[in-house]
């Protein structure tokens, strides 16, 4: 997941035909396409858009780690890296990354 805003990011699904058959191209490798993710949710229940809604400069965009993290309640900063390497936080640490 990105950390910052980016214009087009999503899940890389295979694409299927109206049987449920995995679409291939001439190669025979499978066509692929991006579908943006669901919203996800707080802790009360209500949703929490993932992308900027309309209305916004950037609308469309996903909001990336920091902004969602931010709306969560988190001190989530630009500075912090995206994960630490391996997802491997140092023991005790919890302002070292996004993750």
């Amino acid at each position: 997941m990105p950390k910052n805003p980016v214009r087009s990011w999503g899940v890389t699904i295979p694409v299927k035909n109206t049987n449920g058959t995995i679409m291939c191209h001439p190669d025979g490798k499978p066509q692929k396409m991006k579908v943006p993710m669901e919203p996800g949710r707080f802790a009360n229940g209500e949703p929490q858009l993932l992308y900027f809604p309309d209305g916004y400069e950037k609308a469309g965009w996903f909001k990336g780690m920091t902004q969602i993290l931010q709306e969560r309640g988190f001190e989530a900063e630009l500075k912090l890296q995206a994960k630490c390497k391996g997802f491997r936080c140092l023991p005790g640490e919890i302002r070292c990354c996004c993750c």
